[in-house]
């Protein structure tokens, strides 16, 4: 049985793993997001949380620039 891994778009990741997915810091994240060049949702404790789908877009985004 072979058994594949498969992740979901709208699985809603950490800055530090979307930092990590993204290959950057964990404060380049924090201010793209706070930029508005990625787009971010709030937790109720007021945490950022980033779609894998917009994280994986800006990393395709910036190894085509």
């Amino acid at each position: 049985m072979e058994v594949t891994h498969t992740q979901d778009p709208d699985e809603l990741v950490t800055v530090s793993e979307a930092a990590r997915i993204a290959f950057l810091s964990v404060d380049t994240i924090r201010r793209y997001a706070d930029k508005g060049v990625l787009a971010v949702v709030r937790t109720p404790s007021n945490h950022r949380r980033f779609r894998r789908a917009d994280v994986e877009a800006l990393l395709k985004a910036q190894a085509s620039a």
